[in-house]
C-alpha cells in the first residue's frame, strides 16, 4: 500500500468518527443486486476526531477481490470492526453491512453505526436517499465530485442533517 493509505488506515484505527462506503455488485449479470448476493468492488474511508475534522479520505480498494482487498481487510477492516471506541457512519448501513458479513466481518458494537440514510429519511422522507442525492440537495452539487470533493462536504451533511434528524425525532414524540 501506498504512503497515503498507511497514513489513512492508521488514523481510521484512531479516530472516534469514520467514515465507510462500499461499493458492489452482483457476482453475476442475472442476479439482483441483493446484498447476499453481491462482491465488493470498491471500498472508501474517511475520518475524524468531529465532523468538522474529517480527513479527505481514501478510496482504499477498486477492482477485483485480489490480495489488496485481503491485506485491507487485515490491516483495516478486522481491526476497525473490532473497534468499540468509536462512531462508523455509514449509507444504508443494513445494505453494507450484509456485503461486509459475507467477508466474516461484523462490527463489535452495532450501536454505534450510525445510517446516514436514516438521518435523511428522519430529515424528509419524501426525499430521495442515496448519498449523492444527499449531497446534491443538500449542498447545491449539480456536477460530478471527484472522491475528495464528496469526502471534504461529508462534514457539512452530517453537520446539518444532526440537528434536522434530532428534531424530527423530538417532534414525534409529542
Amino acid at each position: 500500500m501506498d504512503e497515503y493509505s498507511e497514513k489513512v488506515i492508521k488514523r481510521a484505527l484512531t479516530a472516534p468518527i469514520v467514515s465507510l462506503d462500499t461499493e458492489s455488485e452482483p457476482f453475476s449479470p442475472v442476479e439482483d443486486l441483493l446484498a447476499s448476493r453481491c462482491r465488493i468492488t470498491a471500498l472508501s474511508i474517511a475520518s475524524g476526531d468531529t465532523p468538522d475534522d474529517f480527513d479527505a479520505g481514501a478510496w482504499l480498494f477498486q477492482g477485483e477481490l485480489k490480495t489488496d482487498f485481503t491485506l485491507l481487510r487485515k490491516r483495516l477492516l478486522e481491526p476497525l470492526f473490532k473497534r468499540t471506541d468509536c462512531k462508523l457512519l455509514i449509507h444504508n448501513k443494513t445494505f453494507d453491512l450484509q456485503v461486509l458479513g459475507q467477508y466474516r466481518l461484523q462490527f463489535a458494537s452495532p450501536q454505534n453505526i450510525i445510517d446516514t440514510m436514516v438521518m435523511a429519511g428522519l430529515c424528509d422522507e419524501q426525499e430521495l436517499k442515496g448519498l449523492k442525492e444527499q449531497a446534491k440537495l443538500r449542498l447545491g452539487i449539480t456536477d460530478a465530485l471527484t472522491y475528495k470533493q464528496t469526502q471534504a462536504l461529508l462534514a457539512s451533511i452530517l453537520k446539518m442533517a444532526l440537528p434536522m434528524a434530532k428534531a424530527k425525532v423530538q417532534e414525534g414524540w409529542k
